[in-house]
């Protein structure tokens, strides 16, 4: 019975077959089965496939575009996952590429200010590039703080700006020199 119908299968050959058959005596047919309703209420359209012989996906039920709602609901759950992470690991990046520029001047990251400032899409060798600007803080001699900034282009460093040393360098300090570009 589905949905207070009765359906049974007839062979080409004679003899009605129900659904609740051993298996042996339903697969033995070279045609696929004719399905019969019977007892069944005027028109259900619910019921429509079990007669017609075809699958209910085939129609374009319903339950077809929740299923596809779900495929996309979880393609836009693993894109979102997918730019979160994307996001976490270019931090990361420009907090290495920050710790480099600090260390070749001289001075010190202040790595808990770093945060993303600007995303943008740029032409980068004649192709769009995502391009992230971070912004951070530096000490110069652990009691100030001063701004700069670094560009990624991608996964690599674009250009930078950090302040310039504002004291005079100690006897036997290497004077270094960063040109951004």
């Amino acid at each position: 019975m589905a949905g207070g119908c009765l359906v049974t299968h007839r062979p080409a050959g004679g003899r009605t077959i129900g659904r609740g058959a051993p298996r042996h005596l339903r697969s033995k047919h070279s045609k696929p089965p004719k399905s019969i309703v019977t007892g069944c209420p005027a028109a259900n359209p619910a019921d429509d496939h079990v007669a017609s012989g075809t699958l209910a996906s085939a129609r374009g039920d319903p339950h077809t575009r929740r299923m596809l709602g779900t495929w996309l609901l979880l393609l836009a759950i693993a894109c979102a996952v997918w730019l979160w992470m994307d996001a976490l690991a270019a931090r990361e990046r420009a907090i290495a590429y920050g710790r480099e520029l600090c260390r070749a001047a001289g001075v010190q990251l202040l790595d808990q200010t770093v945060a993303l400032k600007r995303v943008r899409i740029r032409l980068v060798d004649k192709l769009p590039t995502l391009v992230r600007r971070y912004g951070f803080e530096i000490s110069i001699d652990g009691s100030d703080r001063h701004r700069g900034h670094l560009d990624l282009q991608g996964h690599r460093l674009g250009s930078w700006s950090l302040p310039e040393r504002t004291r005079p360098l100690a006897i036997g300090e290497p004077a270094r020199v960063i040109v951004g570009n």
